[in-house]
């Protein structure tokens, strides 16, 4: 526990730059995300620890992982497996299910859903390699893999198994607009 949330806290997170270390970990520290992954690893490590640890250290994870859902919209599975480096950039709207997989240094936004399929094909969840970034309202749908660096798009609904080194994005989008004449005329934004 202790490993792995020392490289969440080392890894270098963009939105903070100072010039002392001391800074820096205050900077980061005071960020939701950071908070979540906190109580994620606490409730894990409880999860692990023998029965008397368990009942000691059980009603304190449960208010601190109530309080993260009410207050920021963020749910950690503590069965969920997350290595190091792990981070959300910004709070609200994620949700990470039981099971879910996800490997070293992996980036994820807001609006992020694992989501677990309990039939058919599919039935699991999603499991992601080292290096992974998911944007903004991105949804990862059953039991699949993503290989290492990748990059998942803003809005991509994923249900099939992505390679290494691959970037997934939606269609490019299509402005709508009228012409002079009241016609609608369309045309691509790329």
């Amino acid at each position: 526990m202790t490993s792995a949330f020392l490289d969440d806290l080392r890894r270098p997170h963009p939105n903070v730059e100072c010039d002392s270390k001391i800074r820096r970990l205050i900077q980061v520290w005071r960020r939701p995300g950071v908070h979540a992954v906190a109580i994620y690893r606490f409730g894990s490590w409880v999860q692990r620890s023998p029965l008397f640890v368990r009942i000691c250290f059980m009603w304190i994870y449960l208010l601190l992982e109530r309080r993260m859902r009410i207050k920021w919209g963020i749910e950690l599975n503590r069965n969920a497996s997350i290595e190091g480096g792990f981070h959300i950039d910004h709070f609200g709207g994620v949700f990470i299910g039981w099971g879910a997989r996800i490997g070293k240094n992996c980036t994820i936004f807001h609006d992020v859903t694992f989501s677990m399929v309990f039939e058919g094909p599919r039935k699991g969840t999603p499991a992601l390699g080292n290096n992974v970034t998911v944007y903004p309202g991105a949804k990862l749908v059953g039991r699949i893999t993503l290989g290492n660096n990748v990059v998942v798009g803003p809005n991509v609904v994923l249900t099939r198994d992505v390679p290494d080194d691959a970037i997934v994005m939606v269609d490019p989008p299509k402005i709508m607009r009228l012409s002079r004449s009241g016609s609608k005329d369309s045309s691509s934004m790329m």
